[in-house]
This record gives structure tokens, C-alpha cells and sequence, in this order.
């Protein structure tokens, strides 16, 4: 059995034999076959992995940050392939049954740290990043402390090679609107960016996706990194690149972006040689942006060229301080979101899945004592969402695009449906299920189901429509609402609750989204006497098994406040 393993930058490449392989963290009754540590979202018995006839299981232990395949968190045992992508805390993991020839069961087969801690220093230190084959080639990459002492002369001496003649742009120099004529592609990243949710996947493959994703429209940047600022240490430490080898970053250019708390863009000029570590690294053009919230440094962005010293333009700079601004709010958001869940007991894993008024009123309930088990059976709406014809494309077979091909299409479901104060109880491949009215009662619970079903469906063919543009095979959606009394509420115990909803009512919906025609939204005749006067509809039948025809309305859209006074005049 192969194992990819991935932990903020740091990869190892592990063969095992066939069997059991325990995931987690040492204990007192022994350790894991794989240690995830210093991961500490990962329980001390948190998963395994199993190859089984040439198969592979993943199977979650009752973990309290759960395990996820692809993006979806498992309560069952579930069959991976190469391809599928393990998340576990900040842990990636990509699993393959047998062993390569030549490997020997349970060593690694490759290693290469990316991340690493560096020594405390009184001064900013270059530090060689390159593998043993490689390592009397000279300086490869560099970490900057956050501490900044007086320059050294070598500082000095280098600052003054690009500071009198090179060609330096900083932000307030810049004019015009905010890249103006450009592709469309550079609109689409800033959206991109704003989309990507590390709290579903972990720091890690956000800063990854986000660093790809720039590099890929700006097609000169032929290096990139990310450097963060760890806050107990105050050092700033490589977390994520790309690049033919190893990244490459000058310390005088880290060190200069954080002291202005400013992007700039550096060109080297053809006729002046740059400092010793600057010709090592082959920096001709780059530009560094410090990502900062309200003043706050939280890293810096590297992107360079090796052999273009006119690589980069003005509106280059622009994008890449809007992607900056844009992934420090999301970065400080996954942080306090961190710091909560360090803060407060089990009962947090559950919150994350509600919006964020019901989650507050969840967590007032749980600081007070009052979240416990508790099950009734009363009036819930059901959303369910069914997709057909939805599969990864080839563009996104490995890796981070997995990941971010999973989140353009679930978490947009999620995220439009948490915005109407529902819940996505259950979910699947081709399917999610919302639930409005559970688990505390509100009163408006139908008509919001029926303002994410119609926002839902506009996000969707939005994004098929754009994905398509980018080559994805067409795919359609079905929805359809549902009202009835269903037993709901807070299942388990106090340590380990989850949220369900039970009874036919939840197989009636998914028969009705089954039963409708593609791109539409239907309702079931029990959900339209309480919204018949807010929302246009027209009947239709819909066929839920072969000889099951049950009558239903079309939703077509939300009235008017005058149109929906005389409809219920």
C-alpha cells in the first residue's frame, strides 16, 4: 500500500504492506502505523486505512474533527482510489493498493520537507531548502524573521543595487482602475479566491489553491511561495510553492515587504549584477505582497521570474494585492474560527454546520448548559437537491483540484443554503439534503426553503455555465421542497451529538426531486398552502416511481409585495 502524505507544505511518499494501517497520534497504549502529529486536529486513534484485495477502506474512528473523503466527511467505511484525496485536520492523504518494486514496507520511499522550523536568530537568515542531491548547489530558498534588526552590510549593499536604478512600483504609485481591458480570467480569480473556504479543507490547501491559482493566470510568474508568520514565534516560514525545484525567495525582498506593508514589483536592470544570493536564486523580476490584516502581518507573497526582467506590469501588482487583501480577511476568519474551536468542548464540531445565526443561538445554549440531546417530532421543510450527469472533469483528477472542484459546486450548495438559515442535513454524491424549522423552530422556515431553492438553482447554472466555458461536461440539477412532521433534532450524547431528520418525509422529497424535470424547482402540495400567496407556481404532475403519479406546483419565482397583497386579497 502507497501513501502520499501531506502536512502544511511538508510531503512523504510511505510504502506499507496489505493490512490494517492505524492513523493518528502516539498514546499511552501505543502508537499509530502513521503518525500525524504535530496535526492536532487529529485524534490519538483517529482513522484507518485498509487494503483488502486489491482495494482500499478509509474508515473514521469517531474522530472529533471527523475524517473527509474528497471534501465530504465520512461515518461509514469507504472505498478510496489514488485519486481520491483524504483530509484529516490539515493532513492530505492519497492512498494506492500495492507496493512499487524495490519498496521496502513501512519506510519512506521519497521525502521532502518544504516547511520546517527555523533556529531563533537576532537577524533575518537565508536558509538552504534543497534536497541532498542538490544541496551543494547554493541557497534555494529563504525564511525571513519577523523581527527586523538593522540591515547588514550585505542588506545594504544589494538594497542599493535596485533602490538608485532599478525599476521599483509600490502601490501608491499606481493609477487607473483596477486592471482595466484585462482577460477575463483575472476577474474570475478574484472571485475564486473570495469562494475558497479553508474551513472545510484546511489552511494548507487554501493557501496552495489560492498560490495555483494566481501563477496560472499570471503566466510570467515562473516561481511562487507563500511564506506565513507563525505569531508564537514571530518567524515567517515557507508553507506552500510552486516551482520546477525548490522555491526562491530573497530575504531582502521578504524583509522589505513587511517593513512597508506594501506590494511593490522589483526589476533587476541587464547592465547591474545583483547581490550574491540574488544571482544564486536567479531573480530577474518579482513581486512580493505582504498579506495584512488591519495592519496585522500574517505572510508574504513571493512570485518571481527567472529569466524575464520585464516579467511583471503594474496591473500584475494590482491583482496580486486584491488576491493578498482577499485571502488575509479569509486566513483571520479560519483563525478566530480555530481559536473557538480550541476554546470550547466537542459540542463545537456540530455548529459548524448550521448558518451562523443558528450556531450562535446553538453555542449560547452549549456555553449556558443547555445542549443536550434532544429529539421531537414536529414540522421541518425539506430541500433536496439532486444532480445528474455530475462528475469530476480530467482538469481535476488530483490533488487540490479535487478539492476545489468539490467546493465550487457543494459549498456553493452549502453556503446559499446556510445564507436562508437552513442545514445541510446529509449529502452524497449526486445529492444534499437542507433542513429548515430544526433544530430550533422558526416560523419562516417554508419560505426560506423555497429562497435557497431558487438561489441555489441560479448559483448552480451560474457556475455550470462558467465551468463549462472551462470544459466541464454539462450536468443538470433537480430541486424540490417539502413540508410534513418528521422526527428531528439532536441525536447521540452530550459529548458526541449530531444532527438528523427521520421518517418518510425525507424519502417523499428526494422521489419528488427525482420526478421533476431538469433546472426546475417543484413543491409538494402540503408545502403550498403556506407560501400559495408569496410565490408564483403553476400545477404539474410528477411521476415518483412507475405508477406513483402525485400532484405538485412549479416554482417559478417570488412574488412582488403588490402582487402578493392581492394574491392574498
Amino acid at each position: 500500500m502507497r501513501i502520499v502524505y501531506s502536512y502544511k507544505g511538508s510531503q512523504r511518499n510511505l510504502v506499507f504492506p496489505p493490512g490494517t494501517i492505524l492513523l493518528g497520534r502516539p498514546a499511552e497504549e501505543g502508537d499509530p502505523d502513521l503518525d500525524l502529529s504535530p496535526d492536532r486536529d487529529t485524534s490519538r486513534r483517529h482513522a484507518t486505512v485498509r487494503e483488502d484485495g486489491g482495494r482500499i477502506w478509509v474508515v473514521d474512528l469517531g474522530s472529533q474533527s471527523g475524517t473527509f473523503v474528497n471534501g465530504r466527511r465520512i461515518s461509514a467505511a469507504t472505498v478510496v482510489g489514488p485519486e481520491d484525496v483524504i483530509s484529516i485536520g490539515s493532513t492530505i492523504l492519497q492512498v494506492a493498493a500495492g507496493m512499487p518494486e524495490g519498496g521496502v514496507a513501512g519506510t519512506p520511499a521519497a521525502e521532502v520537507t518544504v516547511a520546517e522550523e527555523i533556529p531563533a536568530s537576532a537577524a533575518v537568515t537565508a536558509t538552504t531548502m534543497a534536497s541532498t542531491a542538490e544541496a551543494d548547489a547554493g541557497a534555494r530558498a529563504a525564511v525571513a524573521d519577523f523581527v527586523a534588526p538593522p540591515p547588514t552590510a550585505e542588506e545594504v549593499a544589494e538594497a542599493g543595487l535596485y533602490e538608485d536604478g532599478d525599476e521599483e512600483v509600490l502601490e501608491e504609485e499606481l493609477a487607473g482602475a483596477l486592471y482595466p481591458d484585462e482577460a477575463e480570467a483575472r476577474v474570475r480569480l478574484l472571485a475564486d479566491v473570495l469562494a475558497l473556504n479553508p474551513r472545510r479543507h484546511g489552511l494548507y490547501p487554501f493557501v496552495s489553491n489560492l498560490l495555483g491559482k494566481l501563477m496560472s493566470v499570471l503566466t510570467d510568474a515562473e516561481r511562487g511561495a507563500v511564506l506565513l508568520l507563525d505569531p508564537a514565534t514571530q518567524r515567517l516560514t515557507v508553507y506552500a510553492y510552486v516551482a520546477p525545484g525548490d522555491p526562491a525567495i530573497s530575504q531582502t525582498l521578504v524583509r522589505k515587504a513587511v517593513r512597508a506593508r506594501k506590494p511593490f514589483l522589483w526589476r533587476r536592470i541587464s547592465d547591474r549584477m545583483p547581490s550574491d544570493t540574488m544571482q544564486q536564486l536567479k531573480i530577474k523580476a518579482g513581486i512580493y505582497a505582504p498579506i495584512i490584516w488591519q495592519e496585522r502581518v500574517l505572510g508574504v507573497l513571493c512570485l518571481d521570474s527567472s529569466t524575464r526582467d520585464l516579467a511583471f506590469t503594474d496591473a500584475d501588482l494590482k491583482l496580486v494585492r486584491s488576491v493578498t487583501n482577499a485571502a488575509a480577511a479569509t486566513m483571520i476568519a479560519f483563525e478566530y474560527q480555530q481559536q473557538l474551536a480550541q476554546q470550547t468542548s466537542g459540542w463545537q464540531r456540530l455548529v459548524h454546520m448550521f448558518s451562523p445565526p443558528m450556531a450562535a443561538s446553538l453555542i449560547a445554549r452549549a456555553q449556558a448548559g443547555g445542549l443536550v440531546p434532544q429529539i421531537e417530532k414536529s414540522e421541518v421543510t425539506l430541500l433536496w437537491i439532486a444532480f445528474s450527469g455530475l462528475a469530476l472533469p480530467p482538469s481535476a483528477q488530483q490533488g487540490g483540484a479535487v478539492l476545489e472542484w468539490w467546493h465550487d459546486h457543494f459549498d456553493l450548495v452549502i453556503d446559499l443554503a446556510q445564507a436562508c438559515h437552513g442545514t445541510i442535513e446529509r449529502s452524497g454524491e449526486d445529492y444534499l439534503l437542507a433542513v429548515f424549522g430544526s433544530p430550533e423552530a422558526d416560523p419562516g422556515q417554508h419560505l426560506n426553503a423555497v429562497n435557497a431553492a431558487l438561489a441555489v438553482l441560479a448559483g448552480l447554472n451560474q457556475l455550470r455555465e462558467a465551468r463549462r466555458a472551462l470544459g466541464d461536461a454539462p450536468w443538470e440539477v433537480r430541486l424540490a421542497v417539502h413540508t410534513a412532521e418528521a422526527w428531528n433534532g439532536l441525536f447521540g450524547t452530550t459529548e458526541r451529538l449530531s444532527f438528523h431528520v427521520l421518517g418518510e418525509s425525507v424519502g417523499h422529497v428526494a422521489a419528488l426531486a427525482g420526478g421533476t424535470a431538469a433546472g426546475e424547482v417543484v413543491g409538494s402540495r402540503e408545502l403550498q398552502p403556506h407560501i400559495a400567496a408569496l410565490v408564483q407556481t403553476e400545477p404539474v404532475s410528477v411521476t415518483l416511481k412507475p405508477g406513483a403519479v402525485v400532484e405538485a406546483f412549479r416554482i417559478k419565482g417570488i412574488l412582488a409585495p403588490a402582487a402578493a397583497g392581492t394574491a392574498a386579497g
